[in-house]
């Protein structure tokens, strides 16, 4: 299974929007063996996986991805639908949104856009897992919002 999660590790990294530390092979394999992820598997390879990442108020749907040979058949919707279904109650979940599509499933799934950026910018969303943070010390790292301060990052919430 293992063998699974690190080809994964390596395609996911070929991505530009995707973030560093959450797509290292145990973190992925983790949160799988956990139920905080939706994998697609075909013909013994993984195709598409999307998992939920904890924070200390709410839970971010992240790491959503498909393999570019079958993107384009709706993987995606699957799992974004099952990530929403396995989001524990009780805690606010949102979603970080570069891609239209990835916007467009966040609204598909009623969650609304967070037009205030400088409120979910002050939230400190982001953690130690852009590229930009993996270069700070390790106690700044969750004050980091070099990445998330671009304009083509959107935020929905539910």
């Amino acid at each position: 299974m293992r063998d699974k999660f690190e080809v994964l590790s390596q395609k996911m990294r070929r991505e530009r929007t995707l973030l560093g530390a959450r797509l290292e092979v145990d973190a992925l394999l983790l949160a799988a063996q956990e139920g905080r992820a939706e994998v697609i598997e075909h013909e013994g390879k993984i195709i598409a996986f999307g998992a939920l990442w904890d924070r200390e108020h709410s839970v971010e749907i992240g790491s959503l991805w498909v393999d570019q040979e079958h993107r384009g058949n709706r993987y995606m919707s699957f799992v974004f639908r099952g990530l929403v279904a396995r989001a524990p109650l009780g805690k606010r979940l949102f979603i970080i949104a570069q891609d239209e599509i990835i916007a467009g499933l966040a609204m598909k799934h009623g969650m609304e856009e967070e037009p205030d950026r400088g409120k979910w910018l002050s939230r400190a969303l982001c953690q130690p897992s852009c590229d930009s943070c993996d270069r700070l010390p390790k106690e700044v790292r969750s004050r980091c919002l070099l990445k998330f301060s671009k304009p083509e990052y959107r935020v929905f919430w539910k």
